[in-house]
Order: C-alpha cells, then structure tokens, then sequence
C-alpha cells in the first residue's frame, strides 16, 4: 500500500482521522510540506503532512476556507477540501512531542505545459483567465471572524534574518534596492478592495494543470493576503526564461484582462515583480539550506539563477 513512503507512521496517523480507505499511498513532492496522492476504492486524493512551524492548523484551515468558497464561487477549478471524521478541515496528530497537523484535498488530474511543450498561446489565455477569476473572487471574498492568513508585506517577504546571510554585500544591495523600489511601487497602490486581496501567491507554471481544454490551478499552501500585482511574478518570471518572452506573455496578460483590469500594466512593475519573485525564492533557499533540507549543489545551482534573475530585472530597470 505504501509504495516507497518513509514517512509511513505519519501518513498513517493522518490518514486514520478521514473516512478513506487506502488502496496505494504514493509520496509526489517533498520540498515545503510533505505531499501524498491516495488512491481509494471511491477516488483519488492529495494530503499533505505540514512542515512544523510555517503554517498554523488555524491557517491551514483559513486556506482551505478560501479554497472550498472560491469552488462554489468562482468559474475556476480548484482542489476541493476533504473533511476528517470529526468535520474539521484539517487532522491534528503528534509526531513524539511536536504537535503536528495534515490536510486532504481531491486529486485533479492533468498536466503542466510548458512553452515549446504544449503551452501555446490559448493555454496561456486560460491560465490567465484563472488567475484573474481567482482576483475577481478575493475582490468580493468576505472573510469569516477567525479566518486567519498571513499577510505578504515588505516584512514577511524580506525576512532581515535571511537577508544577513547572503554572501556578498553586492547581493545585500541588490535585495535593498529591490525592496526599495517594491515599498514604492507599494505605497502607490495603496490597499484596496481592488488591488489587495486573497493571493494565491505560488501561481506558477507547475501549479496549472491542464486537461484537455479546462485549467486547473492546485497548491494554494503559501496563500495570504497582499497586492493582486504580486501573483504575477512567478508566470512571468517561468515566461521570461524563454527568448520569445515577448509573445509568450500576451496570451497570458490578455487572458488575465478578458476577466478583470490589469493591477498595472506598467512595463517596469511588473519587471519588478518578477525581481521580487526571485529574491522570495532566494531567501527561501538561503532558509532550507539554514535547515540542512537542500542538497548544496543544488541550492548553489538554484542560488546562482536567481541572483543572475534579480541582476537581469535591475538592469532592466534602471534602463
């Protein structure tokens, strides 16, 4: 049944709170939390062992919250909340003396397309059209007294504790001057119903699942509330990686104002974002190698990409 997973004492004690009868249990990802597909006698479905200390089960809830309602509410498909025995939209265990919590969601079926593999102009019209539906649903989203999210300010996004561990003072100015600049283009907006909402916040390439002619949008693990501008850092910085960024992201911006207004359609914010986007990742990578939970090879391969990303939008910028 446990087809090469370790963590077999966790998913079990995960598992024993829902009322599914396992068939197979099979590990997918194990970057952020750990994530599992379930096959049963009566369907397919994902749940994931939360890493300890990132997200509370109060939080885990709230983004399950917004997932289940953005189902019933928006014209996008998404990853329903499946719900334990007891009725809670998250299983709370202990893993020896940690407290510790998992959730569980249907499986979608699909597949991530990239360009040159599928990801032509109309697939990135329609990833487009998601993530704008997912901005016109937070737009209108009333949130519940004890729904709780964290928020993707200047603070939370530059944790000052990882920026200290960069290694070169040049690499420390690059993230302050893209901080900088991020603060401005912030205090500009200004939040409002119709530019700060409910972000998915990792909308990204692998989290758009494609079937047939229908697009899904799954992983909504780092959702919190910030600027809508913010979740287009992520599509556009995959984008930007292919030297016919240009047409590639037309689509994709066109997609998005079939739906709702552009957040800005400023050639240099959304530079930014991407800019932004890679300095997040970047901490988060200075973060699990701090964990010892990223091999060094990798982290310096990855490491090395963003720097060179950030480097790229600066001299864009500055343009």
């Amino acid at each position: 049944m446990f087809g090469g997973v370790a963590q077999r004492p966790l998913v079990e004690a995960v598992l024993e709170q829902y009322e599914l009868s396992a068939v197979e249990v099979t590990r997918v990802r194990f970057i952020n939390n750990a994530v599992f597909r379930l096959r049963t006698t009566s369907g397919e479905y994902a749940f994931r062992i939360h890493r300890p200390d990132y997200r509370t089960p109060q939080q885990t809830r709230s983004e399950l919250a917004y997932v289940a309602a953005l189902a019933a509410g928006a014209r996008v498909e998404v990853p329903l909340p499946i719900k334990t025995r007891s009725g809670d939209l998250v299983a709370i265990f202990k893993a020896g003396r940690k407290r510790r919590h998992g959730s569980a969601v249907a499986w979608l079926a699909g597949e991530v397309r990239r360009p040159g593999r599928g990801a032509g102009p109309k697939t990135l019209f329609r990833i487009g059209q998601a993530l704008g539906r997912i901005h016109e649903f937070s737009q209108s989203f009333q949130a519940p007294a004890d729904f709780d999210l964290p928020t993707w300010d200047l603070a939370a996004m530059f944790d000052q504790r990882l920026v200290e561990l960069l290694e070169t003072t040049v690499q420390q100015r690059m993230f302050d001057e893209v901080r900088h600049r991020v603060a401005r283009l912030f205090a500009e907006l200004r939040p409002s119903p119709a530019t700060f909402g409910v972000l998915h916040y990792d909308f990204i390439l692998l989290n758009c699942l494609h079937n047939g002619r229908h697009t899904a949008v799954i992983d909504f693990d780092d959702c919190g509330w910030g600027f809508y501008l913010q979740d287009f850092g992520g599509l556009l910085g995959n984008l930007k990686d292919y030297p016919n960024y240009r047409s590639l992201r037309r689509p994709f911006l066109n997609g998005y104002q079939s739906v709702r207004p552009l957040p800005s359609d400023a050639e240099q914010d959304l530079e930014l974002m991407i800019a932004l986007r890679h300095c997040t990742s970047a901490l988060w990578l200075l973060e699990r190698r701090q964990q010892d939970a990223i091999p060094e090879d990798k982290f310096q391969r990855n490491m090395a990409y963003r720097i060179e990303e950030i480097e790229s939008s600066l001299t864009t910028l500055k343009g």
